[in-house]
């Protein structure tokens, strides 16, 4: 079945205690850019997720707290023995122009999260704006989507929802906290002040050389010098940026 056919089990998911909230970022307006223009895009969007993803491991360090995604089966988007099914069982993600991540709900207010990607996004000096989205969902699990809200239709649901209105939906989300602004500050303090170490993490991990992958060479703060239009087949493959969406 067609993950809108869970739409009642998404809104539930929102009102109960469910055990993990995945984060989507989508560029708005990439179907206009050019061939090339979403080629930068993709690399640029790639090392912004892992920069987020590495401060906030940092974080997790830091505060000696579980807040990113442990299970059983899911790995690194660049490591090739994980089943890239429809569970998507890698974190930091990728589909299509989208990019995302998973935390444990509760560990963490979203509006951190958010706080940590504009961060980010602002100290590369991306001029992309973004679509973003939280959803609960309560299973990674494909056999228990039948009474629980799964982790694959969160992710086509917060698709769907960066592209259209879906009021019934949108009203259900949980993620209009308001939190104090030193509570901010406090977390923030901690991530600008382990910040370089996260980004020298995220580029050893992109800069790897291997049949499977090329990142690209990159500068001293991080950001992607592509000499020319090459890019490797397997890796054009892999990012899914041969598709015509």
């Amino acid at each position: 079945m067609a993950y809108e056919e869970y739409n009642d089990l998404l809104i539930k998911a929102q009102h109960e205690n469910s055990e993990y909230r995945v984060f989507t970022f989508d560029i708005i307006g990439s179907k206009k850019m050019t061939k090339y223009d979403r080629y930068i895009a993709q690399y640029d969007i790639i090392f912004l997720i892992e920069r987020v993803y590495a401060d906030i491991k940092e974080l997790e360090r830091t505060l000696n707290i579980d807040i990113l995604i442990k299970e059983p089966g899911f790995g690194s988007f660049f490591d090739t023995n994980i089943q890239n099914d429809f569970c998507y069982r890698y974190e930091p993600f990728l589909f299509g122009d989208m990019v995302g991540l998973t935390i444990y709900n509760g560990s963490i207010d979203p509006l951190i999260i958010y706080e940590i990607f504009d961060y980010n996004k602002e100290e590369m000096n991306l001029k992309y704006d973004f679509h973003k989205c939280n959803l609960l969902y309560q299973t990674n699990d494909y056999n228990e989507g039948n009474t629980k809200y799964f982790r694959g239709y969160a992710i086509h649901a917060a698709e769907e929802l960066h592209k259209r209105k879906n009021d019934e939906i949108r009203n259900s989300i949980n993620d209009r906290n308001i939190i104090d602004n030193e509570e901010i500050k406090r977390y923030m303090y901690i991530v600008k002040t382990n910040h370089q170490k996260a980004i020298n993490n995220a580029i050893n991990l992109l800069s790897t050389y291997n049949e499977n992958f090329l990142a690209g060479k990159m500068d001293k703060i991080g950001n992607y010098i592509i000499k020319d239009l090459y890019i490797k087949e397997k890796y054009k493959k892999l990012l899914k940026k041969d598709n015509n969406e």
